[in-house]
């Protein structure tokens, strides 16, 4: 449906203001569109196996391969960064939140 994620830019614009934290507002901006255009990477499952991802410490995160990898999945990825499952989890709740407060 065209026009769609028009609320989320129309929030995003209201957000923006002289004491707005931009980075967050556009981060979340972001994701959300690419969580709307089907192209979210994955944050708790594995991109290549759909295994869920632990809860605790850090995870490989394939830059080119659509996110979280699990160890079996992570041998022979190139592009991949080691990113802690906190930040994974922020970032997926960040992607589908419907408050933009």
């Amino acid at each position: 449906a065209v026009g769609a994620g028009i609320g989320h830019d129309v929030a995003t614009l209201a957000e923006l203001g002289p004491v707005c934290p931009v980075a967050r507002v556009l981060l979340r901006f972001e994701l959300q569109a690419l969580h709307f255009l089907g192209h979210l990477p994955a944050f708790d499952q594995c991109a290549a196996c759909g295994t869920p991802i632990p809860q605790r410490g850090r995870a490989p995160f394939a830059l080119l391969d659509g996110g979280a990898l699990c160890p079996d999945c992570r041998p022979g990825r190139r592009q991949i960064v080691l990113a802690r499952v906190e930040v994974l989890r922020t970032l997926a709740a960040m992607a589908t939140a419907d408050d933009w407060k």
